[in-house]
């Protein structure tokens, strides 16, 4: 589950609970929590020292794009140290905003299940690029709102991400 607060088109608060895990995530303009305990994005300065987790490749993948989203994963799985699939989006942008993965993304999204985790991790010093059309949109107020995203724990490029995401987004 995740919800996010906004005003005038702005993310102020948002919460993504992992009832399966027994975590609640929580960020409001003072920081960002798991379970009422602070937590941050870690740093990993290259892509091959970096957890990747997303919902990619999956059936609407395949779907829209097809064999490239195979190579594309195996483009991942080639730059990164570890690339994990999850069942959401919204728990990916968690966990990139607390230091347990450094990038998500996906390619076909909506604005409720990302607003929550792209204000999470821009409040840790992370970052959330979306996309729609290969046009990158990097505005907080309008970002989420795009169909495709990348993000990243901390102010480190990931052109692997940027270049997968822009290409396959159109």
């Amino acid at each position: 589950m995740s919800i996010a607060a906004a005003i005038d088109g702005e993310v102020v608060a948002g919460v993504i609970a992992a009832p399966a895990l027994g975590e609640v995530y929580a960020a409001d303009l003072t920081g960002v929590t798991v379970n009422g305990v602070p937590a941050a994005p870690r740093r990993r300065e290259r892509e091959l020292d970096s957890l990747v987790v997303s919902t990619f490749p999956r059936d609407l993948d395949l779907e829209t794009v097809g064999d490239n989203a195979l190579a594309a994963s195996g483009r991942l799985v080639h730059a990164y140290g570890a690339v994990r699939t999850l069942g959401s989006g919204a728990l990916g942008l968690a966990m990139v905003a607390t230091g347990r993965a450094d990038a998500t993304f996906d390619l076909h999204t909506n604005a409720w299940d990302v607003a929550a985790g792209a204000f999470m991790v821009r409040l840790g010093g992370g970052r959330y690029h979306g996309c729609e059309d290969g046009v990158v949109d990097d505005d907080p107020r309008t970002s989420y709102q795009r169909p495709a995203y990348w993000s990243t724990a901390a102010d480190v490029d990931h052109p692997t991400l940027r270049d997968l995401v822009t290409e396959l987004a159109t």
